[in-house]
């Protein structure tokens, strides 16, 4: 049989492959090795933005804010009585 320019024997369709041209992201490295660690990378960068989120608004709204006490006038700080 013969398709796309190619004579086909039997079961074995792979010489087909070289009728079509290299996909351009076939050249690029993977990110990920497979699906769990796609996965665990994910859930550690949305763990860091967290962080990174939970610390500019611990910044931006302290939970205790330092206050100097206020003397008034007169005021004595070990009175006698």
């Amino acid at each position: 049989m013969q398709k796309r320019g190619k004579i086909i024997a039997g079961d074995d369709f792979t010489v087909l492959t070289e009728t079509y041209p290299e996909h351009p992201l076939s050249k690029e490295p993977r990110r990920h090795e497979d699906r769990g660690d796609m996965i665990k990378k994910r859930k550690e960068a949305l763990f860091n933005e967290m962080e990174e989120e939970k610390k500019l608004w611990e910044k931006l709204n302290p939970y205790f804010i330092d206050r100097k006490l206020f003397k008034p006038p007169g005021y004595t700080e070990n009175p006698k009585y």
